[in-house]
């Protein structure tokens, strides 16, 4: 499956970081970035989901809790957040910019990935 990811992403793999751990002491908050790829004075992380499904918004209506009660209780914006903190943190460990955030999904039915670009929610 990693395999299928490089040949379809198109990551250089030597500028790339795998299973990053990024870690924030003053908030008490880690966690392992699939890949980082360091562009220099930039960097992309790249996270992985093999999840069964993937929803952009939820079945349900329903919402996150406050402060982010206007994001829909979803695959997309949950991982959006997650991609969006390890960003923060990694910026904030290397004094990097954030270049571009990225999920890769793998859908069982077709075998493929499909990618989701995500905005970096950094005031979320």
């Amino acid at each position: 499956m990693v395999r299928k990811f490089v040949n379809i992403s198109s990551i250089d793999v030597k500028k790339t970081k795998s299973e990053t751990i990024v870690f924030n002491h003053e908030y008490r908050i880690a966690g392992t970035a699939d890949f980082i790829i360091d562009n220099g004075k930039t960097f992309d992380v790249y996270d992985l989901k093999t999840n069964k499904n993937f929803n952009s918004s939820s079945k349900y209506n329903k919402f996150l809790y406050s402060p982010l009660s206007h994001l829909s209780e979803c695959e997309y914006n949950i991982y959006s957040l997650q991609v969006s903190t390890y960003a923060f943190l990694y910026s904030n460990m290397t004094g990097k910019n954030v270049g571009n955030l990225h999920i890769y999904w793998f859908n069982r039915e077709t075998n493929n990935f499909v990618r989701y670009t995500n905005p970096y929610r950094d005031w979320e």
